[in-house]
């Protein structure tokens, strides 16, 4: 992460420039991404979360309102919680997002919509039945079998 400073260095301007380094230098990166958790360590943690956001703040304010910026606020407590973030980090299950969205045909790809619980429910539906499984009331299931 430090190291990418000197490749892109020149194409940032002040505010960047001045979140990246505190970034790097409030080791936010190094927090998230840690192997273990140590609770002596919270308040040290949480105070550095806290200062990096405060720059994020002053330099670029518009970038408060990523999820993410927000999300490192509560990074320590989480930790507490669940331990490190390895342990509960959802970024392997946003891949599944790209799933939903191409199944999202008939809603703009604003709010979720039918089109995807139907595709879902069929899968799970043609699962269920090449599992040798069946359904012993055909007239009740009928609109499988279309």
């Amino acid at each position: 992460v430090q190291m990418a400073l000197f490749i892109i260095g020149p194409y940032l301007d002040d505010g960047e420039l001045a979140v990246w380094k505190s970034f790097c230098k409030y080791q936010v990166f190094q927090i998230a991404y840690s192997k273990s958790f140590s609770p002596s360590l919270s308040d040290e943690w949480r105070c550095l979360c806290q200062t990096f956001v405060d720059t994020v703040k002053q330099h670029k304010p518009h970038l408060l309102q990523k999820q993410k910026v927000h999300l490192i606020l509560h990074l320590v407590g989480c930790m507490e919680n669940f331990g490190p973030t390895s342990a509960f980090n959802a970024e392997r299950f946003e891949l599944f997002d790209s799933k939903v969205c191409a199944y999202n045909v008939f809603s703009n790809r604003l709010p979720s919509s039918r089109d995807i619980a139907q595709h879902f429910a069929a899968i799970q539906h043609l699962r269920y039945i090449c599992q040798a499984c069946y359904f012993s009331d055909s007239e009740r299931y009928k609109f499988l079998f279309m």
